[in-house]
């Protein structure tokens, strides 16, 4: 939101902040600081209405720019209802990490366990899938499975606890019919699932090639901390099961071949990808959006300007001489 606010106001618009109707808190309290520091308050509202609620400022022409983050269904209803004007969206994520045989597996088990379990899983650029090349597989399932059995689930503000809860009760059921689907093909889990109320262990299903696209935690987008691990001959089977999801947001890469490295940049179909680390868009340091079904445009707090900028172009025809022609 922070994000939003800045790359909106300091090209001199006013703006709506509608807050997700879970977190309005958080929204409300940055307006008053935003408000102490001096900020015009006819500059800035907070609308806490649900989503559903929303269709008359959508809609509304006097509304130039919408910038979203949420989820597909959600960007979709959005542009239906807003008709013609400028989006910025971050839809639906989930991101793979792949593994190459020349990786540093322990660093790469620590940072895609601390990617599936960072914000317990609610993030866009959490990562879903891992794929690893057959001489570094057995091992780095080995570690990622060690890597979690270190995470502890509770109350944040208790010492040692390292996971907090899901938003909500019916993220946590969708964790488990996740990995029960998983499990129902064939998946085998290899740890978490452990369930009270809110508050659930990560979860890792290990699923074959052939039948992972067939899971509900690929066809869909689950906001939590579950992923499945899946092994993979070459850098082509990682391409073709990263780029068979509708969503595109981003991409991990672990290792050091640069000509395994450079084909996969090439033709990963994501947003942004990183070697060697775990997706982290942070308040937008460099670009970032997705591809597919993963959204529209590029935020940032330095690179979303142009996007929340009217352009007039301005032809000016002096002493009668051409555009085209030299003074």
């Amino acid at each position: 939101m922070a994000n939003k606010v800045v790359y909106s106001t300091v090209a001199g618009n006013a703006i709506m902040v509608k807050p997700a109707s879970s977190t309005p808190i958080i929204a409300l309290m940055f307006a008053k600081v935003l408000e102490m520091a001096g900020f015009p308050r006819r500059a800035l509202s907070v609308i806490t209405l649900p989503g559903s609620q929303m269709s008359k400022a959508v809609s509304d022409p006097r509304v130039s720019v919408v910038s979203l983050t949420g989820s597909t269904e959600a960007g979709l209803e959005v542009i239906r209802t807003g008709g013609i004007k400028q989006y910025i969206m971050e839809l639906g994520g989930g991101d793979p990490a792949i593994v190459l045989s020349d990786a540093d597996v322990g660093s790469a088990a620590s940072k895609i366990v601390t990617g599936i379990t960072s914000y317990a899983g609610q993030r866009c650029d959490s990562i879903k899938f891992i794929f690893a090349e057959p001489p570094v597989y057995d091992e780095l399932k080995r570690r990622i499975v060690e890597e979690l059995g270190r995470v502890r689930v509770g109350d944040p503000r208790e010492s040692g606890v390292t996971m907090g809860p899901l938003i909500d009760e019916a993220t946590a059921d969708e964790v488990v019919k996740a990995a029960q689907d998983a499990v129902s093909k064939g998946g085998k889990l290899l740890y978490g699932g452990t369930r009270r109320g809110n508050y659930i262990e990560p979860t890792l299903v290990e699923v074959s090639k052939d039948v992972l696209p067939s899971l509900y935690l690929y066809r869909k987008e689950v906001f939590a901390s579950i992923a499945a691990i899946t092994e993979v001959n070459t850098i082509d089977e990682a391409i073709r099961l990263s780029n068979g999801r509708s969503y595109g947001l981003d991409a991990a890469i672990f290792g050091e071949d640069i000509n395994k490295i450079r084909k996969l940049m090439r033709l990963l179909e994501v947003g942004a990808i990183y070697i060697n680390d775990y997706p982290k868009h942070g308040i937008g340091y460099f670009p970032f959006g997705g591809r597919k079904d993963s959204g529209v445009g590029r935020e940032g707090v330095g690179y979303t300007i142009e996007s929340v900028t009217a352009y007039k172009s301005i032809v000016y025809n002096y002493k009668g001489k051409g555009i085209w022609e030299y003074m």
